[in-house]
Formats: C-alpha cells, sequence, structure tokens
C-alpha cells in the first residue's frame, strides 16, 4: 500500500466517522434534566419558564413581613371593632394579644411593624382623650 492509497483510507475512515458520529449530548439549558432534547426546544422551554415567572410577584423580605403584620392585625382590628359598634359590650379581655402573637408567629420585625400601623391611631385617641372640656375651652377664651 502506497502513500496516496493511505491517505485515502484514511480520508475515508475520517469521513464515515464523521457521518456514523451519534450526536453529543446537549447541555440543560433549561434545567429540567433532559440532555437528549434539542437546544431549541429547551431554549423554548426556558422562556416559557421565564415567562410564568415574571407573572410571580417576588417580595422582599420587609415586604413579607409588612404583609404578615397586616394580614395579623385583621383579627385585632375587628376585636377593636366591637369597641366602636358598641362601647357598652365590649369586652377588653375577650382577645388574647399575647396568644394571638404566638400563634401567628410574630417576630420582633413583625411587632415593630404591627407598632407602626397602630402608632397614628394611638395619637389621635390620644388627643380625642385629652380634648379640653368646654369649661376649659371657656376658661381660654377669658384669657
Amino acid at each position: 500500500m502506497n502513500d496516496i492509497e493511505l491517505n485515502k483510507k484514511l480520508i475515508n475512515l475520517m469521513e464515515s466517522a464523521m457521518v456514523e458520529k451519534a450526536k453529543p449530548d446537549f447541555p440543560d439549558i433549561d434545567g429540567d434534566g433532559d440532555k437528549k432534547e434539542p437546544m431549541k426546544k429547551a431554549l423554548k422551554d426556558k422562556e416559557k419558564k421565564k415567562e410564568q415567572l415574571e407573572g410571580i410577584v417576588h417580595l422582599t423580605v420587609q415586604q413579607r413581613v409588612m404583609q404578615q403584620s397586616r394580614e395579623t392585625c385583621v383579627s385585632i382590628n375587628d376585636w377593636l371593632e366591637q369597641f366602636i359598634i358598641n362601647p357598652k359590650k365590649f369586652d377588653a379581655k375577650a382577645f388574647n394579644i399575647v396568644k394571638h402573637f404566638k400563634e401567628r408567629n410574630v417576630t420582633q420585625a413583625h411587632a415593630r411593624k404591627i407598632l407602626g400601623l397602630y402608632t397614628p391611631v394611638k395619637e389621635e385617641y390620644t388627643k380625642l382623650q385629652n380634648m379640653p372640656t368646654p369649661a376649659q375651652i371657656e376658661k381660654t377664651k377669658r384669657g
């Protein structure tokens, strides 16, 4: 066998190896674990997942704490509303706030947010309690 024949055999062998060579595993682009699916399909799947995730609102830790704090306040507000509806029948001991906070797993972060939610209301009630009586108003007018 001369060099030309050897080169022809080598070229034929290389060409046949290229044709017969199995497709390599594709990278797992969409993260589903399937390395056999074509990349074009994987890219479409990845885009679908991305679109679905964009519709989901991702809250920060602070936003979640505030949301949970507001949810905790719903029962407290319902209880306090009973005072507004009928102050004479209102039972201040009917609601156990400590128990409620324990059931809701309220942390210090939640407690600070809850305090912030009720501070303006408390200040308003304090002003109402400290309103001058008609006699005090008259005394102020006279001067």
